[in-house]
């Protein structure tokens, strides 16, 4: 397809987007994407996932919008489009962060966008001023989320009342009343708030957008319940339930049925709040996890709030946050990730739903966390639940080579490139291509092989060592690193244009200390994956305990080894006890404010015993590397292997 032909494409899209049909638009751009030849230099490539991601976004389907926007970026970067265009990129990657609720990873997109504004202005379409107001919104909603209501107030003062010289009876007058109206209910004024929303119906009548009259009537609803004002509630729900049925809004349906069944159940109505909350059941459980969860959070702190007495909530058989937690558990439950991501805690919950959004996208993504916590695990999960599960996956550690190597590894090189290429090599990045690379310790690559990967981000072309021209490659990157990327820029130890394009989507691990009541889960898990076959052993309560309230250092790595080593040595034991644990965990204290002084002990001696048990833990955490365990102790290593010879350690920092 050549450029005047993708030119007439695009002309018969944007009369398609005025249509809302979006179905039409994706197929559209899909089929005039295919047709685009590999290697184009169409900037019309980039208008198309553009429309694809707008589409996407319409129909709440974020992870798609996402990925679209991601390859419009990457058709930017190849053919040097204008900063707007970035900019504009930047918004979009916002407005669906935000929609997720990945609220850091939004803000620093819309950073990114006001950074644009404060250099070039607003006079530039699509960046013009009407966008930035939106922008401004869109960043007011993050500060909502975060419940930092004075930062809220200061955009509203200070910057919205732009939106008085906007058209009243637009789009941006819609989103800056229902932004207000959000604002006032969550400050409790629920007589301006319902001023907001009622405006925000009559713009939606005027401006025929019925989808957004129907999320401002279930914010009146929900305010007439606060203000226990049942048959008022009542008679919007009803209505609702009808109108968001028409339209065939599922996430409208079921918001608009849950809480009418609560105005039932305040009512007295018993009957009738289990037979509506019956029938939307399968609905829910089509919906996307992310607003279960937001719903659910949404829905505990406005009932809260209401005036209920405790014999009445307890008469109804069915109650509506049971409802949505048996969705969300039903999804977690069928979720592939459940086999990955052990644990009921809430940080794993929302890793668990993050990985979910990510994994079907082509972006770059950056998993941080300590040794241990499973990243790779992650990572492989992404990639086996992507487009490329069937093509190529590779893990690669870049801090466990030679720097002189390393180049050679990832890039390839041809023969005669240097002494001793005696033929041709394809890396790594090269060999993943259609498939995933997971590139482990990303922070350990020197700065010079990171402007080079840098290189092959932006122009999704790689350059073999001693090679006279690039080849094309379509890897999917996973990078990791036990260490905080962001807090290495700004110590010069990274570079900072690389962490921006590897930086979208964050996934933090959290350490095993910090989500203490996933232990027994993992413990039951590994035994029963180690005992296969046998009689699955029970954890006694006293070896639960010292379970729980040892810090991990080597986190589910140090936790899985511990089970794998009492299955072993205890092969025909039924239950787990004590006394076989480690020496380092059976002898595990809690800290605690004040230490007690025991025995005799001098002062050489006690010190002695603390740098003993220091050393040990860093090994652990380290993964008995000896080199990265030295780094953190600051000793070299001859003197940290002599301090492991002196205090008797083994290979896993127990005592021998």
């Amino acid at each position: 397809m050549n450029s005047k032909q993708l030119k007439y494409q695009l002309n018969k899209i944007r009369a398609l987007t005025i249509k809302r049909d979006w179905n039409e638009v994706i197929a559209q751009c899909e089929s005039a994407v295919n047709k685009t030849l590999y290697g184009s230099k169409l900037k019309e490539e980039y208008y198309l996932h553009i429309y694809i991601g707008d589409a996407y976004f319409a129909k709440k389907e974020y992870s798609s919008s996402i990925d679209a926007y991601y390859k419009a970026y990457t058709v930017a970067l190849k053919h040097h489009l204008k900063p707007v265009q970035f900019a504009y990129l930047s918004a979009k990657l916002g407005l669906n962060l935000l929609a997720i609720r990945n609220i850091d990873q939004a803000m620093h997109q819309l950073l990114q966008v006001e950074h644009y504004y404060q250099q070039y202005g607003d006079s530039v379409l699509p960046m013009e001023k009407s966008n930035r107001m939106t922008m401004q919104i869109c960043m007011a909603y993050c500060y909502l989320y975060r419940n930092e209501l004075g930062k809220v107030h200061e955009i509203l003062e200070k910057d919205m009342l732009n939106c008085r010289n906007i058209g009243p009876d637009s789009m941006l007058a819609l989103d800056c009343n229902h932004l207000r109206g959000e604002y006032f209910a969550a400050v409790k004024d629920h007589k301006t708030a319902k001023t907001c929303f009622n405006e925000c119906v009559r713009i939606s009548g005027k401006i025929g957008v019925r989808e957004e009259a129907i999320e401002a009537k279930v914010h009146l609803a929900s305010i007439d319940m606060l203000e226990n004002n049942l048959k008022s509630a009542e008679k919007i729900l009803e209505g609702l339930c009808r109108d968001a049925e028409k339209l065939k809004i599922n996430y409208l349906i079921c918001e608009s049925a849950l809480l009418l069944s609560k105005c039932y159940a305040m009512e007295h109505k018993y009957e009738k709040a289990e037979k509506i909350e019956h029938k939307i059941k399968h609905i829910l459980n089509s919906l996307d996890v992310i607003w279960l969860y937001e719903k659910s959070r949404e829905f505990e702190q406005l009932f809260s709030q209401l005036h209920v007495p405790h014999a009445q909530i307890q008469h109804s058989e069915v109650n509506v946050l049971d409802v949505l937690s048996d969705s969300i558990n039903r999804h977690y439950e069928n979720s592939f990730f459940r086999e990955i991501v052990i644990g009921k805690s809430e940080k794993m919950h929302n890793v668990c739903q993050l990985l979910e959004k990510i994994a079907p996208t082509d972006m770059p993504i950056l998993i941080q966390g300590e040794t241990g916590t499973g990243k790779e695990l992650s990572a492989r999960a992404i990639h086996q639940n992507s487009t490329r599960s069937k093509n190529t996956w590779l893990a690669f550690n870049c801090g466990a080579i030679q720097e002189s190597l390393l180049e050679s590894e990832l890039f390839g090189h041809e023969k005669g490139a240097f002494t001793g290429a005696f033929s041709e090599k394809r890396g790594y990045i090269e060999i993943a291509s259609d498939g995933t690379i997971f590139l482990d310790e990303i922070a350990d690559m020197s700065h010079g092989l990171q402007k080079k990967l840098l290189r092959v981000l932006e122009e999704k072309q790689v350059w073999r060592v001693g090679a006279e021209k690039p080849l094309p490659v379509n890897t999917r990157f996973i990078f990791a690193s036990n260490q905080n990327i962001e807090e290495l820029v700004r110590k010069k130890l990274f570079r900072e244009d690389l962490f921006y394009r590897i930086n979208t989507i964050v996934v933090n691990l959290p350490a095993l200390r910090e989500r203490k009541e996933d232990i027994p889960w993992l413990a039951a898990h590994f035994l029963k994956k180690c005992d296969a076959g046998g009689e699955n052993k029970i954890i006694v309560p006293e070896a639960g305990s010292l379970l729980v309230n040892y810090p991990w250092p080597g986190n589910i790595r140090e936790l899985e080894n511990e089970i794998k080593k009492i299955c072993v040595l205890y092969k025909d034991a039924k239950r787990v006890e004590p006394y076989m644990f480690s020496e380092t965990i059976k002898n595990y204290l809690p800290r605690s404010g004040k230490e007690d002084i025991k025995g005799d002990l001098t002062l050489k001696q006690m010190r002695d015993e603390f740098e003993k048990k220091i050393i040990a833990e860093v090994l652990i955490k380290y993964d008995n590397n000896i080199i990265q365990a030295a780094q953190r102790l600051g000793c070299d290593r001859s003197g940290l292997y002599k301090k492991i010879k002196q205090y008797g350690l083994d290979a896993e920092g127990n005592s021998e």
